[in-house]
């Protein structure tokens, strides 16, 4: 019987961790600590807003009639691009990958445009601040390298734009059909 201690050494994420050498540090994109953190930080200023309506009851309800859809759109835009990306000839999966990346991107700015609500100014700023972040991603090379991105060809990124275009005047479309039948 081996003690805990033991246990521990044997596992095999420790195990894997020493046999590998990587050259950059391992970066944990998806943790659940980190997360809520920056997926909130657009909601969070959006609540700091003012004017922002006061709750009201079928929170619930109206949030998932816009998520679902919304979810719909940015998943179809993501996998679209993808099966765009693999089926061009040389181009790496580190370049698909980032090719999603920019479509969900695409999609979830304009999403935070439709909850930001009309153009106002602070909206306008957050909606840039998002997308400098991004700019700010392909511009750092080492930012480029910890996130493993690798732009994809210009026929590529012409596919997924027309597949993100797509994406946003479906869900623009929904959005008005459906506030038309709530009026």
């Amino acid at each position: 019987m081996i003690g805990r201690r033991e246990a521990d050494l044997a596992s095999p994420s420790r195990v894997c961790l020493r046999r590998q050498r990587r050259p950059d540090p391992p970066v944990c994109l998806h943790g659940p600590g980190r997360l809520p953190r920056r997926a909130g930080l657009p909601g969070f200023f959006l609540a700091l807003a003012p004017g922002a309506p006061l709750a009201r009851p079928g929170f619930t309800r109206r949030v998932l009639a816009f998520t679902i859809p919304a979810g719909i759109a940015a998943a179809s835009a993501g996998l679209a691009a993808y099966a765009i990306a693999r089926a061009t000839p040389d181009v790496s999966a580190t370049a698909a990958r980032t090719a999603v990346m920019l479509a969900i991107f695409a999609v979830g700015l304009w999403v935070l445009a439709l909850v930001a609500g009309r153009p106002a100014g602070r909206a306008i700023a957050l909606v840039a601040a998002m997308a400098g972040v991004l700019v700010l991603l392909f511009a750092v090379p080492q930012a480029r390298q910890v996130f493993a991105l690798e732009l994809p060809p210009v026929s590529v990124c012409a596919w997924v734009t027309g597949v993100v275009l797509a994406a946003i005047v479906g869900l623009t479309l929904w959005r008005r059909a459906r506030s038309r039948r709530a009026a």
